[in-house]
């Protein structure tokens, strides 16, 4: 008898033949795809069937998604708001808090439901049905669930890849190789609490300068928040003078591109109010 496949939010289940041609599925990077696989023949013979409610977004589905999820921030508390420069309706916002009683989403771009493989794939999925038996065993297939990351207990990606589509995206990368252990990938833990970088600068940093390691810090930390796109050097110069200005635009206090006490202490107090940063 044909094994049948859960496939979609609705219940709907797919024979093995169907599904290999099912778009949802097709669009899964092939070696994500075949450790899904694996975790859904492991369910069946377990009595406890898991299929693949969602995969690949397009750009514009995912901001659409965003926006539904997402109101420009309003009250001057940073907390658990998300950093991500957008013109909505002729303005510029960069900080957005996240609707009540709503799962998180990433802004397009961030988002491992996107085309993130240089074929095109994704490398995330969203899982249906038994997510407990998922939780027991996607580490035996070198997968990682996001219950304990991002609230996400149906956010499935492969367990080799950062967390955070925003550092996937500042590297380059392989593709997937064959995962075979059969050993358990270790999952990781809930944070008792956020994990705040603060740049602290014992020079008055502008141009021109030496390189040194306090503005490779200061580099490497506009590069996360993307406010700089250039190579990370240690030299402060024109392309980090900009970053700065994006950074001191970004926390709202004057933009002269010097990086000294008064930006190292609006970025700490940033950071230290940072809580959650979407990372599906």
């Amino acid at each position: 008898m044909s094994r049948m496949y859960m496939a979609g939010y609705n219940g709907s289940t797919l024979t093995e033949a169907a599904l290999n041609v099912w778009n949802p599925w097709v669009r899964i990077d092939p070696e994500f795809r075949r450790r899904l696989k694996l975790l859904m023949d492991a369910s069946i013979d377990a009595g406890k069937q898991v299929g693949i409610g969602g995969s690949w977004r397009s750009s514009s589905s995912q901001l659409n998604l965003f926006l539904s999820r997402y109101t420009p921030e309003d009250d001057g508390d940073l907390t658990g708001d998300t950093y991500w420069p957008y013109t909505l309706n002729g303005k510029l916002v960069d900080y957005w808090e996240k609707k009540p009683n709503v799962a998180p989403a990433a802004p397009p771009g961030l988002s491992y439901h996107e085309s993130t493989t240089k074929a095109g794939h994704c490398l995330a999925v969203d899982m249906v049905g038994d997510l407990s038996f998922v939780h027991q065993n996607v580490g035996k297939f070198g997968l990682i669930h996001f219950g304990n990351i991002n609230g996400e207990p149906w956010h499935i990606q492969p367990y080799e890849i950062p967390h955070s589509r925003r550092s996937y995206n500042s590297t380059i990368h392989e593709p997937l190789k064959v995962f075979q252990s059969t050993a358990p990938v270790p999952q990781p833990p809930k944070p008792a609490k956020p994990v705040v970088v603060v740049p602290v600068p014992t020079l008055r940093l502008t141009s021109p300068i030496t390189a040194n390691k306090e503005v490779l810090k200061l580099q490497q930390i506009c590069t996360f928040w993307g406010w700089y796109t250039s190579k990370c050097d240690g030299w402060f110069g024109v392309q980090t003078e900009y970053a700065v200005k994006k950074m001191q635009t970004a926390l709202k206090i004057t933009a002269d591109g010097v990086y000294g006490p008064v930006t190292a202490a609006a970025y700490k107090k940033f950071a230290e109010t940072i809580t959650a940063i979407a990372v599906n």
